[in-house]
Parts: structure tokens; C-alpha cells; sequence
């Protein structure tokens, strides 16, 4: 991002799950040119989203997308034993359909809506905490799509009606899809 964007851009901060290596942090602080500790929940990068706003010259949205589909393609990957990344990805292929149910993820997960919810209250959510967190991420990834109008977005997400999707964008950001994309709010 250094060489494609400018030479002084870094994360505000780095946060590795990993312990801290035995050399230190002096080499992640030095490549990063952030702040960086170690032993975390999860491995973060926390950017300013200004800057991520930014588009790059010589940006091709057509590649953008080709490259944000194999990334949502990637990161649906079931793992066997995970049943939450496997209803995100089903949730993730049935939306632009409009038939995207419990019944119908179950379905096509072989097995009854009832297994599902039990399966998914393992983990600590259920359908509609999974569906909602879903469309909220697609969303947010799509309205950076100068290419895609909200409309488009609004069937890609199953909606209905753009009215309800902005009404759920509005519920998921604190802003409408027209301010978002202005990089505003309120």
C-alpha cells in the first residue's frame, strides 16, 4: 500500500494474537510503523478510515470486484466442523435469490431448521444474528463499490425494497447509503 498509495501510510495500530516473538517487537514496530503489542484476542490492524477511503490511482473497479468476490469466496470456506462459517456462506450464495430462509440454509446444509439453531446457539448466535451481521458486511463492502448502484445492492442483499435496505444500513452504520458513500455523517 506504501508504493501504491503513499509512502506514509500505516495502521494506527497492530494488535497480534500471537505471544511476542523472542527478538521483540522492535522488527513489527519498525515494518509497521505503528503501534504493536502481542497476546491479544485476535490479530487486528486498525487503519483511519479516511485513509481506506482513498482510491488509488490506476484503480480498475472491475478488478476490485473480481478481487472482493475470491476474497468473500475465501473467507465463506467451510471448515467441516464450523457450522457458523458454513450458514454465512450459504446465507452469502441464497441471498441474491430472495429465498434466503432458515428452512432453506437448512436445507441445503442437510439438515432441519431445528438442528441449525441448535447447532449455531453452540456458538453463541442463531439465523437471523448471523443473516443480519452478513448482509451488514456485504453491505458496507458493496456501497464502496462506486459501481454498483444502490439498487443493485439492494437484491444482492435479498431486500425487497431499497427503502428497507437503507432503513437496515441506516440500523447498521448510523448513516443513509447516500452519506456513506459521500463519506459523511450525521
Amino acid at each position: 500500500m506504501r508504493m501504491l498509495y503513499k509512502p506514509g501510510f500505516n495502521p494506527l495500530s497492530v494488535e497480534f494474537h500471537r505471544p511476542m516473538p523472542r527478538e521483540g517487537d522492535e522488527p513489527y514496530r519498525a515494518l509497521m510503523r505503528a503501534p504493536v503489542s502481542f497476546s491479544n484476542q485476535a490479530t487486528t490492524l486498525t487503519f483511519d478510515k479516511h485513509e481506506l477511503l482513498q482510491s488509488l490511482n490506476g484503480a480498475c473497479p472491475e478488478l476490485a470486484q473480481v478481487n472482493d468476490n475470491i476474497a468473500n469466496q475465501y473467507l465463506a470456506r467451510p471448515d467441516k466442523n464450523d457450522v457458523v462459517t458454513g450458514v454465512t456462506q450459504k446465507i452469502i450464495e441464497l441471498l441474491p435469490s430472495g429465498d434466503c430462509s432458515r428452512e432453506k440454509v437448512a436445507e441445503v446444509l442437510c439438515m432441519s431448521p431445528a438442528t441449525l439453531q441448535v447447532r449455531l446457539a453452540k456458538h453463541g448466535t442463531n439465523f437471523l444474528q448471523l443473516m443480519d451481521d452478513t448482509r451488514s458486511d456485504l453491505a458496507c463492502n458493496y456501497m464502496q463499490q462506486r459501481t454498483r448502484s444502490v439498487t443493485e445492492i439492494t437484491f444482492l442483499l435479498g431486500f425487497t425494497s431499497t427503502s428497507n435496505f437503507a432503513r437496515a444500513f441506516r440500523r447498521w452504520t448510523g448513516i443513509s447509503p447516500t452519506q456513506f458513500r459521500e463519506g459523511g455523517s450525521e
